[in-house]
This record gives structure tokens, sequence and C-alpha cells, in this order.
């Protein structure tokens, strides 16, 4: 009778891995992470467990694939292919090393946006002395008012100088408070 061999370790992993997590739209330009962009190419990031396999889907179509290392961090670069303009959702599953297939991700949204906006109005400014809404006013410490397309931002510019920026609210309605500076005549 020989000696003992040298011993094999067998694992049995039956459990799902956890669902991955995205945490990361890369070129999500415009308002940091809120999943809007007018990039049509993109990248993306998370985290699940070491060195699983991380599969994403763009509504429900498979993408391609990404590994992780021994930190669980993963990325994917997806900048290769221009997503047409409308809104998406972005999943992912994890399979880890023994096979076990975890559930989807929760669905990020994506909206690619690349229409540029309409140009903004300014429909008033406060303090409008003399004859009403004709732009002239004694007051030199004011403030603006308009309207935008719904949920932009609009610039306020001095001839060529930016002066400071507003957000439009989901009315299309925004104000822009200047009576802080005092502008010559």
């Amino acid at each position: 009778i020989s000696a003992f061999s040298e011993p094999l370790t067998i694992t049995i992993d039956t459990a799902s891995p956890d669902a991955p997590t995205i945490l990361k739209v890369m070129a999500d330009t415009g308002v940091a992470d809120d999943g809007i962009t007018y990039d049509t190419s993109l990248s993306f990031s998370g985290g699940v467990e070491p060195f699983a396999t991380v599969e994403l889907f763009i509504d429900g179509t498979s993408i391609g694939s990404t590994t992780t290392g021994d930190k669980g961090s993963w990325s994917f670069d997806y900048s290769g292919t221009d997503l047409a303009e409308g809104t998406y959702s972005l999943t992912a599953t994890a399979i880890d090393v023994a096979g076990n297939v975890s559930t989807y991700s929760q669905p990020v949204s994506i909206t690619i946006d690349t229409t540029v906006p309409g140009a903004p109005s300014i429909t008033s400014i406060s303090s409008d002395t003399g004859t009403a809404d004709d732009g002239i006013t004694s007051d030199n410490t004011i403030s603006f008012a308009g309207t935008a397309e719904l949920n932009t931002t609009v610039r306020l510019y001095l001839g060529e100088t930016l002066i400071g920026t507003t957000t439009v609210d989901g009315g299309g309605a925004w104000t822009f408070d200047y009576a802080g500076t005092t502008l010559e005549d």
C-alpha cells in the first residue's frame, strides 16, 4: 500500500453571489450621477464579490461581461458603442467561481439626451421702475426671471461675462437674484 497522495481540496459552493452594484456611469454630463448625459458612448463600474464575472444588460439584452479581481471592483468599457437618444435600463448579474448566478442588480436608468434645448427667455426684472416691462429702471440692484426647458440650468451673462447660473423648476420658470451687485448706469 502506497503512501497517501497529495490532498485535493474540493469546495462545494451552491450559494448564489449577491447581485453586483452599479456605482458609476462614466461620462455622466451635466448634473453628476443623475443618469442623464449627452455622451452616447459610456463606461460603467461597480462592485461584487471577488473573482466573479459580471455580465451587463441594457434593456434586458447582454452587452458583455467583465471580471473582478481580489477586491471585487469591476469596470466595463462600452464607449465603442454609440447609444441612440432615449432612456435605457442598465442591470448586471454576477457569476461566482463555482458558476452560481446572482439575481439581477437594481436597475440604473440612463437617459441619452443629445437634443439642444431652446434658448431661455428673460421675462422680467425686479423693480422695473417707470413703464412696466420696458427693461428700463432706476434700480441698479435687480433680479431676473424667465422661462426655459424644464429642469435645465440657465447661465446668465452680462455682456460676455458669466454672472451666475440658476436651475429651472418643474414648471419651466427660473429666477436669479443679482441684487447683491450694484450695476452702474
